[in-house]
């Protein structure tokens, strides 16, 4: 999934081991778009508690969502991981 994903959301971010999760998505985000030159953390990875009003982590994530969103021709996808 992580090979057609233009962003990732981590939820559950206040979970032990999350920063490590994050840290592990951004550089296999890294690897698959060959994004050498790049700082893992410039990666589209997000942490959020989506259970918490106001969530850093979702506001960050929905602006580029919404940008995207009002492109005609490149519309969101929603993939959900079962796991």
């Amino acid at each position: 999934m992580l090979d057609y994903a233009d962003l990732v959301v981590v939820n559950k971010y206040e979970k032990k081991g999350s920063e490590d999760a994050i840290r592990d998505v951004r550089k296999q985000v890294q690897r698959n778009r060959k994004a050498w030159d790049k700082d893992p953390k410039q990666m589209p990875v997000y942490g959020t508690i989506a259970s918490k009003f106001n969530d850093d982590g979702i506001t960050a994530f929905t602006t580029p969502c919404w940008i995207r969103s009002t492109r005609p021709r490149h519309p969101i996808q929603l993939i959900h991981s079962p796991h």
